[in-house]
């Protein structure tokens, strides 16, 4: 498996969860982090012990930003790729692997390139990177050399396999539908905050305009102003746009709300929410993995229709969340419904109540085994069919990227 870095973010924590699901099925899993020093010590630490982690050497590590430099005035030269080259030829030469899983398109483009003339399958996980390669304006000569060298795509949600059936793959591109793993607390959880009485709304995701947060905040004063029942707002995530909305809040609304700012482990926030929120319009939204965390703690999700989002709030049984829709006009949140949802949440616990316990049905799905057989599955018939056939019915290497 090869990515770049692991900071803090949903492709990320996808891409351990996944090494950690075949390594615990038994596979043999080498995971190429180049630039481990600019990865979250948190998920480094979350990585199996069974997984095998190759990085630069720490010196070229820490060169990274001047190395890129060079790349920009030399793009002929490209030191960065050719440093990739190297290491992952040499694993390849060293643990002869089945099959090499990129992980975000800028893993997929150095993993192409390292085995452009390699007969070794290269099977991407798509994150909803291509969503975004593929908005008017955007060229795709740059990602020729994918376009030309990939084998398979694992695709977390049907919508993300939908928009790469569009893309003029050289080669006829096998793809299939395995969305993430997870593994939900084996034990309680304490939560972060005090319940006070107060009907909890939060919110987890990356601090980018398109995460829905501004939306998240024009609904809550709403709610603040339709009810009299008491109630708090929680944000967590980081970076310079949530301390922009955080010193612009009024005061009416600042003791309402609170800030928990960046966290590596948002489960204590979670366990403190009542519902969660995700009033998301970014546009390569596919299978948000912060949606799977609130359902395994049981948490009702109030989120937009859009990627898999619909499904992943669908059991059986029933909803285990409402979904709220885009504003025609702006494509973003639509704030009044959003507002009436999160209200309509606060006023009917019999509603809410049947929400939380279909969440489990919902969390099933993602359930490591499962997904860890579904991925070997795939991976080794692509495998077969693009390389040679395997004598040993288990995937006895995958590159994860």
């Amino acid at each position: 498996m090869v990515i770049p870095s692991l900071p803090v973010g949903g492709a990320e924590w996808a891409f351990v969860r996944q090494a950690n699901a075949l390594a615990a099925a038994g596979h043999r899993i080498t995971c190429y982090v180049p630039y481990a020093n600019e990865s979250a010590p948190a998920l480094i630490t979350a990585l199996d012990s069974r997984v095998q982690r190759v990085s630069l050497p720490r010196l070229i590590a820490s060169l990274h930003r001047y190395i890129y430099k060079l790349t920009l005035l030399w793009p002929r030269v490209n030191l960065e790729q050719r440093l990739h080259n190297f290491m992952l030829r040499r694993l390849h030469q060293r643990y002869g692997f089945d099959a090499v899983n990129p992980h975000l398109h800028s893993g997929t483009q150095m993993t192409c390139r390292a085995f452009a003339t390699s007969a070794v399958p290269i099977i991407e996980s798509d994150h909803g990177d291509y969503a975004l390669l593929m908005q008017p304006g955007r060229h795709l000569a740059p990602h020729q050399p994918v376009l030309d060298r990939l084998d398979g795509m694992i695709c977390p949600t049907q919508i993300n396999q939908d928009r790469i059936a569009a893309l003029p793959w050289r080669n006829a591109l096998r793809s299939r539908v395995i969305p993430y793993a997870y593994t939900p607390p084996s034990v309680p959880v304490a939560p972060a905050l005090p319940a006070q009485g107060l009907f909890t709304f939060g919110m987890v995701s990356r601090g980018v305009p398109e995460k829905g947060w501004q939306e998240a905040l024009e609904a809550f004063a709403r709610v603040q102003q339709q009810t009299t029942q008491p109630c708090r707002l929680v944000l967590v995530g980081g970076g310079v746009y949530l301390q922009a909305l955080q010193q612009q809040l009024s005061a009416t609304l600042r003791p309402h709300i609170h800030f928990a700012g960046a966290q590596a482990d948002p489960r204590p926030w979670i366990e403190s929410f009542d519902v969660a929120l995700l009033p998301s319009y970014f546009a390569a939204e596919s299978l948000p993995n912060v949606i799977i965390e609130c359902l395994a703690q049981g948490k009702p999700v109030i989120a937009t229709r859009i990627g898999g989002i619909p499904d992943m709030l669908n059991t059986p049984t029933g909803p285990c969340g409402l979904l709220v829709p885009l504003n025609a006009e702006t494509q973003r949140t639509d704030v009044p419904a959003l507002a009436h949802v999160m209200r309509q949440l606060m006023t009917h616990p019999d509603q809410h109540q049947a929400l939380a316990e279909r969440a489990p049905l919902a969390v099933a799905r993602y359930h490591p085994h499962v997904i860890a057989s579904a991925l070997a599955d795939f991976i080794q018939q692509l495998a077969a069919a693009t390389l040679r056939p395997t004598a040993a019915p288990s995937l006895t290497q995958a590159l994860v990227a």
